[in-house]
């Protein structure tokens, strides 16, 4: 089996981003995923931090060669390999007017009549707009334009017009080739919104516009007729301040948020009844959100509209991780054939107006212990790191060696520890200057509505010297899964003794001699795993 997950627009990044923990707890074992970041706004905030954690859980997995080697029941299991196209809207193709070159025929008449037309089918300030932060909610040229930027793109690089890098769309399309002709099945999911911009755009056409580029690559080339397509029908769930008056005089045209639930309805009402949609994808998951919209403008200075670039860093939400986990049913659904059409969805249970979420929600009944015991183990890891070596797994490493003599993991390099070190504070937390700074599981705690989120609620305080007391043996609820229930939960040196005399004596835990990745911090990552898993004792 061949995957392929691609992330659309700004809301596709976060999506990624929650995939990606998904791989680093462990939920892919063995696979290798070949990820494609698509985004108009080449320096989106929330793009460069997506492809920060995948760059970062790439470079645990690299050996000095290059390498990857996927793994079976450890952290960081799935190779993954990250891909990038953004179209090129500056100069010359800043607007959609400049890049259809309207009114520069030589011939009079036939600049008339493109004038007419494109009156006909946009307004002049849709004509206008710059193009550079994304479509704006203009989902009808958006879908032309990524369409043929994708074509434009990789007719450029065959042309020598452009120089082909080891990570543009050109090397994700030979992938995506290569895959087609390896006789494996072949999964492609698609990431993203359809009340916005770039992802309601480009959701509709990503299928065909990845065919017919594959074409102008390499007419010989195949992809496979069975490949099979998933998407996201992700509805509006968060909200933005409107742009003043200044703003949009100068700006052309920026999305409207009071608009968003119209757009959603409108884009459901387009994939329910267009006839070509049940002979493109063979699953589509629509997911929304029915709770108190997050505002990704509350609490920030001046009062223009966000529309992208560096500064756009919305933070992380709930239906972004279950936009993540629809992808990782849909790899993993044997079920799936050509010619078959579903969309799908599910409901969560309330209590009190609030969510209860459980493990179950994300990835189903015969899978809830299994996300239960990885991403667990995960979280136990961030406190062990975060609480105990200053944020610094070398520090732990250092104190095996010198006072336990265990020198197994001695030659963890600078750099392995460095994007181990990164990681775990944009999964879970870091501390700076005394206060506690969020990463992703912290965001999606606070947008959930949940205080628990599946964990103690006590794990998610929001006070620094309490959350470096916490007791975090006690991360679930259930007693019979903690492994410090009577130390109390402000007893933050329990779990850490318990947790080291675990990782130190018992010998069965350490990785085998034939374990599959020679490198340090992979190694060390998996011994770390299985005395936590030995500890919680979630999977008997």
């Amino acid at each position: 089996m061949k995957l392929f997950l691609i992330g659309v627009g700004g809301t596709g990044m976060r999506c990624l981003e929650a995939f990606t923990h998904l791989a680093a707890f462990g939920m892919f074992d063995g696979q290798e995923i070949d990820i494609l970041s698509l985004d108009t706004d080449t320096n989106n905030g929330n793009k460069s931090q997506s492809e920060q954690l995948i760059d970062s859980y790439i470079r645990i997995k690299k050996d000095s060669t290059g390498k990857q080697v996927a793994l079976k029941d450890s952290f960081f299991s799935a190779n993954i390999n990250l891909f990038r196209f953004s179209p090129e809207y500056s100069g010359a193709n800043r607007t959609f007017r400049l890049v259809s070159k309207l009114g520069q025929s030589t011939d009079r008449k036939v600049n008339k009549e493109n004038e007419d037309l494109m009156s006909l089918l946009f307004e002049k300030e849709v004509q206008e707009f710059d193009l550079s932060h994304g479509y704006r909610a203009q989902t009808h040229l958006g879908s032309y334009l990524m369409y043929h930027a994708i074509l434009e793109e990789v007719t450029k690089i065959k042309n020598g017009e452009k120089t082909a890098k080891p990570d543009d769309i050109t090397a994700f399309l030979k992938r995506l080739s290569d895959a087609g002709l390896s006789g494996q099945q072949v999964k492609v999911f698609i990431m993203g919104s359809i009340f916005g911009g770039t992802g309601a755009s480009s959701i509709p056409v990503i299928p065909r516009a990845l065919k017919d580029a594959l074409k102008v690559w390499d007419s010989t080339a195949n992809i496979a007729e069975e490949l099979l397509f998933g998407a996201t029908l992700l509805t509006n769930y968060f909200t933005f301040n409107k742009p003043t008056t200044y703003q949009l005089s100068q700006e052309k045209v920026i999305a409207d948020a009071d608009k968003f639930s119209l757009n959603s309805q409108a884009a459901l009402m387009f994939y329910e009844s267009d006839a070509t949609i049940p002979n493109i994808y063979q699953r589509m998951y629509h997911i929304g959100w029915s709770s108190k919209f997050l505002n990704y403008d509350e609490g920030k200075t001046g009062k223009s509209t966000i529309t992208g670039g560096a500064e756009q860093k919305n933070v992380s939400h709930v239906v972004e991780l279950m936009c993540a986990t629809a992808a990782y049913t849909f790899f993993k659904d044997t079920q799936l054939k050509k010619g078959e059409h579903k969309i799908l969805y599910k409901t969560i249970a309330t209590d009190n107006e609030r969510f209860d979420f459980n493990f179950a929600d994300f990835v189903g009944q015969e899978d809830q212990f299994k996300l239960m015991e990885k991403w667990t183990a995960f979280y136990a890891m961030s406190f062990m790191v975060q609480n105990h070596q200053e944020g610094d797994i070398k520090n732990f490493v250092n104190a095996l060696v010198s006072k336990y003599n265990i020198a197994d993991y001695k030659d963890l390099t600078e750099d392995e520890s460095k994007f181990i070190n990164n990681y775990l504070k944009m999964f879970a937390l870091s501390y700076t200057n005394g206060a506690i700074q969020d990463g992703w599981l912290r965001q999606v705690q606070k947008s959930s509505t949940d205080e628990h989120f599946l964990f103690s609620v006590n794990s998610f305080q929001t006070e620094s010297n309490g959350l470096k007391k916490y007791n975090w043996g006690q991360l679930l609820d259930a007693k019979e899964y903690q492994f410090e229930a009577d130390g109390g939960w402000l007893s933050n040196a329990k779990p850490y003794d318990t947790f080291l005399k675990k990782f130190r004596e018992d010998a069965n835990l350490k990785p085998a001699n034939d374990f599959e990745s020679s490198k340090i911090g992979e190694r060390l990552l998996s011994h770390i795993y299985q005395a936590f898993k030995a500890l919680h004792k979630i999977r008997k």
